[in-house]
């Protein structure tokens, strides 16, 4: 079994990525890193390991800047990705100039104005393609009404994400229905999807009509009412959960097995036993889950931590348990770690502290003072095991200057 203690942004290059990448693009690379960023913010970024170009929140000429030395280097055949924000105008007609050049593009809270309704309404699918060369497009869109301005243009040939954030929708449970009745008809292939907001029953029950989804990120309340919907879809592998007040305390019987090809569930804030509840019905349908990541476990009650990695046991497929915690909270894991040890699939047990800068001097002292402690735990707990596969124990840590404390 290897032990090993490493720089987050070093051991786990995707961590480095933005959120948007990690709701709608992993699975471009669904291998490598976590699922989150852990708080750690890139604006440009060449991986050559991934084969991709990222930029986020950066002038279209800096962005320039950073593509040009890539071409004379012969590299420009293999960018992948372009992101850009704000679309203005004169920056969508050089992005335009620009599809040719990448394959997936993310277009992060596009503002339409009259020029760029009247080119995308005169776009219908069918006709030539809108972005030549483009083949993923990432969009994140405030207004539901651009959201089908966007469905309607020409791009039915595309690997198409859509992220959803409409204030205005709380009210407006019609108009939600409608949309996504009319996602399920101009975009019956989206792969991906990710919604913010709140959501009611009746506006959800169209949701079912997207049966290629494989990839949603829920964040916000009414959540129940979308998992109740979503658990009769034949496709989605991956589930990430952001900060869901209203789990059900007690999950529904449903027909079928709920998500019967879910691979990888992300929960941040585990706290309320409405996810304990969630992960117990996953178990009893017979779920095969692999990855299993508790976001943000800083300062949460381990009694409610204790509950999670209880009802992780139940996963026996499970492979991979991320959990992200403060340093304190890591040495006090010992007495839940036996909780998950009877999972005889498990290969990673991954304890991500930090993405706190500040951590002081004390509490990183706990942790490296916890290691021996973790690594002498787990030998005693798997000798004499038959089945033994667990292989590595990663702790990573967000933050350099403490390193210097293990040497």
């Amino acid at each position: 079994m290897e032990l090993s203690v490493a720089n987050a942004s070093n051991r786990f290059p995707t961590l480095l990525v933005y959120d948007i990448l990690l709701s709608i693009f992993f699975h471009l690379d669904e291998s490598k890193g976590t699922l989150r960023s852990a708080g750690l913010v890139c604006q440009a970024w060449y991986d050559p390991a991934m084969d991709v170009l990222w930029a986020e929140h950066i002038p279209l000429h800096d962005l320039l800047g950073v593509l040009s030395p890539l071409e004379k280097r012969g590299e420009h055949s293999r960018k992948k990705a372009f992101f850009m924000q704000p679309l203005t105008p004169q920056r969508w007609s050089r992005f335009r100039s620009l599809a040719h050049r990448v394959r997936y593009a993310a277009l992060l809270d596009p503002p339409l104005d009259s020029t760029l309704i009247s080119e995308l309404s005169s776009s219908r699918p069918g006709s030539s393609p809108l972005l030549p060369g483009i083949r993923g497009l990432c969009l994140r869109v405030e207004n539901i009404q651009h959201a089908f301005i966007w469905m309607n243009s020409s791009i039915d040939n595309l690997d198409f994400s859509l992220t959803i954030n409409d204030s205005r929708l709380v009210d407006e449970e019609a108009e939600l229905s409608e949309f996504f009745d009319g996602l399920g008809r101009l975009c019956p292939d989206l792969r991906n999807l990710r919604l913010e907001g709140q959501w009611t029953v009746a506006a959800m029950e169209p949701i079912g009509g997207l049966r290629g989804l494989r990839a949603v990120e829920l964040s916000g309340g009414g959540v129940t009412t979308i998992l109740l919907e979503l658990a009769k879809l034949p496709a989605v592998e991956i589930l990430i959960l952001s900060q869901v007040p209203d789990f059900p305390l007690q999950w529904p019987q449903l027909n079928a097995t709920p998500f019967p090809k879910l691979k990888t569930l992300h929960i941040d804030w585990p706290t309320w036993p409405g996810a304990t509840t969630f992960l117990h019905a996953l178990a009893e349908g017979g779920s095969h889950l692999k990855t299993l990541e508790l976001g943000d476990c800083t300062h949460v009650d381990l009694e409610d931590i204790g509950m999670m990695t209880r009802a992780a046991g139940e996963h026996r497929h499970l492979e991979r348990l991320v959990i992200y915690c403060d340093a304190d909270t890591t040495a006090l894991h010992l007495s839940t770690l036996s909780r998950i040890l009877q999972c005889d699939s498990l290969i990673h047990l991954i304890l991500t502290v930090g993405g706190d800068i500040t951590m002081v001097d004390e509490d990183f002292a706990v942790l490296v003072r916890s290691l021996p402690r973790i690594a002498h735990f787990l030998l005693e707990n798997y000798r004499g095991r038959t089945g033994l596969t667990l292989r590595a124990l990663s702790i990573a840590v967000a933050s350099w200057p403490y390193l210097e404390t293990l040497s």
